[in-house]
């Protein structure tokens, strides 16, 4: 009896590393929450064996939709003029046409410090959707964790910014913040976006995934606000939503609009969740 419980021991370490895997982050986009990974965070949890607590969900920015141009990747609490009909609400509303913008960065920094410190592997994984991706990558780079970020998942991301940012309005001195050139999605290929740059040169993931579509009416807005216009899509010479060093893309463009928004911006989540369920787990 003795030899076969020191022989049971043995094994044990074997077993416990067996089951060992990446937490993972989920990092929702603008004016948007956690809700919107329900669905995936179930499948991690009720078909892959994950638990509640190798999982995060950081809420972060405003959510007021008519608010959507205030959160940007600042970090900062800080106050900005914004064209007094362009955006109001009864609680966002302060003074002749200031608002607050809250600290967007901070809810996802602490979870990925959180995430690294709760994994069994010492890793994570990261799935992003919409400015969650810009604002996860530059938090990576900037904790210089991106080493221990196993797989970086990022759907209909705007790495390259977004063609809908280059008039004269959204990038002038009374700059829509979201929209800007120092903390926001200014395309890349008329102005100097110092935050793109920096996340285009960073190290944010040893294995990155672009999943997109080239009819995403949010991604896929040009200058004049026609959309979706698939050559909207590409700021230069690419697809905005496939980051620096993509190591495989998912199209997904016959897709039907998510029916609880009506949009194929968010509709993306759901269509590939296979996809990224399978990129996560392997």
């Amino acid at each position: 009896m003795r030899t076969l419980a020191i022989a049971a021991l043995a094994f044990l370490p074997l077993t416990i590393h067996a089951q060992c895997r990446d937490a993972v982050v989920m990092v929702h986009g603008n004016t948007d929450n956690p809700d919107r990974f329900t669905d995936l965070k179930n499948d991690l949890i009720q078909n892959h064996g994950y638990s509640e607590g190798e999982i995060f969900l950081p809420s972060w920015g405003r959510k007021e939709q008519n608010l959507a141009g205030l959160n940007d990747h600042d970090g900062s609490k800080s106050v900005v003029y914004v064209p007094a009909l362009a955006f109001f609400d009864r609680d966002g509303w302060w003074g002749n046409g200031w608002f607050y913008v809250d600290d967007e960065e901070a809810p996802v920094r602490r979870a990925i410090e959180d995430a690294l410190a709760a994994s069994c592997s010492g890793k994570i994984d990261i799935v992003a959707h919409s400015m969650g991706n810009t604002l996860a990558a530059k938090q990576v780079i900037g904790l210089e964790v991106g080493h221990l970020v196993e797989e970086f998942v990022g759907v209909a991301g705007a790495f390259r910014g977004l063609n809908s940012c280059s008039s004269a309005f959204v990038t002038g001195m009374f700059a829509v913040p979201t929209c800007s050139a120092r903390a926001g999605l200014a395309p890349i290929d008329r102005f100097r976006n110092s935050l793109l740059e920096s996340i285009q040169e960073g190290n944010f993931g040893q294995t990155r995934y672009a999943i997109y579509s080239n009819n995403d009416e949010i991604i896929c807005v040009d200058s004049i606000g026609e959309q979706p216009a698939k050559a909207a899509c590409r700021v230069g010479d690419m697809h905005s939503s496939v980051m620096a060093g993509v190591d495989d893309e998912y199209v997904f463009d016959e897709i039907p609009p998510d029916p609880s928004s009506f949009s194929v911006h968010f509709g993306l989540l759901r269509v590939a969740q296979s996809t990224i369920v399978n990129l996560v787990v392997d």
